[in-house]
């Protein structure tokens, strides 16, 4: 069985206010308004929140199948399903993000696409778009 050629990967940047007096880069802050940050891979039902323990070897991904009749609606459901609602940017792969705010803690959560063509990149943002102007 040969490997999917569209595979979604899941990032997460997540910032937790520590109390100490420094910066995530060791830097002064202001007293008591210290953080700190840890960026990875993360499983995508969120079961680990731990982002600088998953490598992208050990990453969950989820994929979509060549098969599927829409493979492009499928992955605006899942992207949705997984993250919510999100900002899309473009870079080397399509991304997409959306931020998550607990007490003391925040998470800048991102979805990798990779393996669209780009017709299908096009086509998966204007799908989400579309989604999120009707939401």
């Amino acid at each position: 069985m040969s490997d999917p050629r569209i595979r979604v990967y899941y990032t997460a940047t997540v910032t937790t206010l520590d109390g100490s007096d420094t910066n995530a880069y060791g830097e002064p802050c202001e007293p008591g308004q210290g953080y700190t940050v840890a960026d990875g891979y993360v499983d995508p039902d969120w079961s680990v929140f731990e982002p600088e323990k998953i490598t992208r070897e050990r990453a969950t991904f989820d994929t979509v199948s060549d098969s599927d009749p829409d493979p492009i609606g499928r992955l605006v459901e899942r992207i949705h399903d997984r993250i919510g609602w999100v900002h899309l940017d473009y870079s080397e792969h399509l991304y997409a993000q959306h931020t998550r705010t607990e007490p003391g803690r925040e998470a800048s959560l991102c979805a990798h696409v990779h393996g669209l063509n780009d017709r299908e990149a096009l086509a998966l943002h204007d799908r989400i778009k579309a989604a999120q102007t009707v939401a």
